[in-house]
């Protein structure tokens, strides 16, 4: 799934925002590919559930909570691919794996 320009941007800011305590908004961050699409609906409804569009959003609650809190990667980790951005927080006292 491609990201948006600027997904990275509002995931971090997201995660941020959880971090602080604050309430988050629902952003967009990609869409995925037709290909991906059809494979997804072929078999959502193969189980009888209604197709999906191709808009891709996040909130980032769960990444959050499992990720940032409880394997302490920063957002920064959670934002990008790049393995030079995994430092583990501060505050945390269990490095991630």
């Amino acid at each position: 799934m491609p990201l948006s320009d600027g997904a990275s941007a509002l995931i971090r800011a997201n995660l941020e925002e959880l971090q602080k305590g604050n309430r988050v908004r629902l952003v967009e961050v990609g869409v995925l590919t037709d290909i991906q699409l059809g494979a997804i609906n072929r078999e959502r409804h193969h189980r009888g559930y209604p197709a999906l569009v191709a808009e891709v959003v996040f909130i980032g609650r769960h990444v959050y909570e499992s990720r940032i809190v409880r394997d302490c990667y920063t957002s920064t980790m959670q934002s990008t691919r790049s393995p030079a951005a995994w430092e583990p927080l501060l505050w945390c006292s269990q490095p991630p794996l």
